[in-house]
């Protein structure tokens, strides 16, 4: 492996970890009762599956990047 591909691995590490800090940032977030959006427990769960459904998906596509 030269050095420009393993600079691109450890870019693309750098890269998922910011996205999951930011995911798991995001569901803290709506799972915090707020004054100013008023979300139904359904509302939350609901939002919580896509995003969860969403990381799955953008790990899947990570993976076939590295192959």
């Amino acid at each position: 492996m030269d050095a420009e591909q393993q600079m691109d691995m450890q870019s693309r590490y750098v890269e998922h970890e910011q996205y999951e800090r930011l995911v798991s940032d995001l569901v803290d977030r709506i799972n915090v009762a707020s004054e100013e959006v008023s979300l139904s427990k359904l509302d939350k769960l609901t939002i919580s599956f896509g995003l969860k459904l969403l990381q799955l998906e953008l790990a899947k596509k990570a993976d076939l990047m590295q192959e």
